[in-house]
């Protein structure tokens, strides 16, 4: 697997946690697991392609690069 293979896998595994955390905002009941699911998925995709100490504002930019269909709402 190449590095951007791997970069790619981060941002993505990165996209699941903010949208499961956008659901969890508007879900109470969304539950612990799957937010606890998702960021163990995001925090190893991010360690196996050496993001784990990415800033927010590189982690976006790599989103619009990877995933430019995905649209953060605050």
């Amino acid at each position: 697997m190449t590095t951007e293979d791997l970069i790619r896998k981060a941002v993505q595994a990165y996209v699941r946690l903010i949208s499961t955390l956008q659901a969890a905002r508007e879900d109470l009941a969304c539950s612990e697991e799957a937010l606890s699911a998702a960021a163990w998925d995001a925090h190893h995709a991010m360690q196996a392609a050496g993001l784990l100490g990415a800033e927010a504002d590189q982690m976006m930019a790599l989103v619009r690069k990877h995933c430019p269909e995905f649209k953060l709402e605050l």
